[in-house]
């Protein structure tokens, strides 16, 4: 089975450390709504399981929606790691420190081991701000620059100091492992069958907006919808307006529409299959 690798995200929902100077992080929304899109385009080309190499803690909960929608909606397999659980048992027998999460003796330590230029030694620290727990609530993780609960000078949560590269290799060796794993399980999970009443085919009501706004010509719009896609598709015989050529009329406006002298609509939408030598006002074509 083919696989595509698609570049990296490098940008996520990401509030805990905004507050130190060139963090950089998108709302919730934003976030969801990007991910989401390039699955549901990349759908369009086929494919129907997806691995999301999530590296994130706070990114997760936002994927979990996506991955639940994209199977609720668009019956999708999406796969979504958990940073913390990938290796985790390989992790907890090498790990000194009791617990941590950002900058600490675990996350350093995989750096040394897969990228050791981005690791500074001289200036690794520990530090435990001070992040207040309740049992059985959830209390926002953010770190602060400002005095008071979760102040961090550092953005370190626990011992950096603990780290070495070797410890970094073990942990990287364990997390690609329960990649592999997950990974067959992904291409051999059977997929569901895709529901009907999906929405689908909507470059028309999308492009036409772009029409209004400026930012689109008719002419572009016709070989947009139509012509270009049915040459990516290897279809000769659609996308094009004329005789001998397959077409699906969707009649975007109009008073009256009228098929071969005959009224079957009004000031609607409606659609209907036929041969391109069929003729009627306002109508635009796609494949």
């Amino acid at each position: 089975m083919p696989r595509i690798v698609l570049p990296t995200l490098t940008y996520g929902y990401f509030p805990d450390f905004s507050p130190f100077p060139g963090s950089l992080h998108l709302e919730a929304h934003t976030f969801e709504r990007t991910v989401r899109e390039i699955i549901v385009y990349m759908h369009r080309h086929g494919p129907r399981r997806y691995l999301v190499l999530n590296t994130g803690v706070s990114t997760f909960p936002v994927l979990e929606i996506v991955a639940r929608d994209l199977d609720r909606v668009h019956r999708l397999l999406v796969d979504v790691t958990r940073i913390g659980d990938l290796g985790a048992e390989a992790a907890r027998q090498v790990l000194q420190q009791s617990k941590g999460s950002h900058a600490d003796e675990h996350e350093t330590s995989f750096l040394m081991a897969v990228a050791p230029v981005f690791v500074r030694s001289d200036r690794l620290v520990a530090e435990a701000p001070d992040r207040p727990d309740a049992p059985g609530m959830f209390v926002p993780p953010a770190y602060h620059r400002e005095p008071g609960p979760c102040a961090s000078k550092t953005g370190v949560f626990r011992d950096a100091t603990l780290a070495s590269a070797e410890k970094g290799r073990v942990i990287a060796a364990a997390m690609v492992e329960d990649l592999v794993t997950a990974a067959e399980r992904l291409l051999t999970a059977p997929a569901a069958t895709p529901r009907r009443g999906i929405p689908r085919n909507t470059t028309l009501r999308q492009e036409l907006a772009l029409v209004r706004f400026g930012g689109l010509m008719p002419v572009e719009l016709a070989e947009k919808a139509c012509l270009s896609g049915a040459r990516m598709m290897g279809l000769p015989n659609k996308g094009r307006l004329e005789p001998g050529a397959d077409a699906r009329w969707v009649f975007a406006h109009g008073e009256a529409i009228v098929d071969d002298g005959r009224v079957i609509g009004t000031g609607g939408a409606s659609r209907r299959r036929g041969a391109a030598k069929r003729r009627s006002t306002r109508t635009a074509s796609r494949r």
